[in-house]
């Protein structure tokens, strides 16, 4: 059980990677200013709730923050596969 979950933390921080790169690289065509723009609100987003992060996952545990917020990230993958998708 541990694999797949390795995996799918492995997976998820992959695709965070390539989205942060391909955010990067499409505000470079609009400029400097556009890049120093999204690293900004990027890194005053996760200073910001960082701390608070910590202190959910405190009162919490990790587990069940880590649970709840790759649900909520993607909600689509949570879903029961056995549920047919309407037309």
């Amino acid at each position: 059980m541990y694999s797949v979950w390795l995996g799918a933390a492995l997976a998820f921080l992959l695709g965070d990677a390539v989205l942060f790169f391909a955010l990067f690289w499409a505000a470079s065509a609009h400029g400097g200013a556009a890049v120093g723009a999204i690293l900004s609100a990027i890194a005053l987003t996760r200073s910001l709730f960082l701390p608070f992060g910590g202190a959910v996952g405190d009162r919490f545990g990790a587990r069940h923050v880590m649970i709840v917020c790759d649900a909520a990230t993607h909600p689509r993958p949570v879903r029961p596969l056995t549920r047919p998708t309407p037309p």
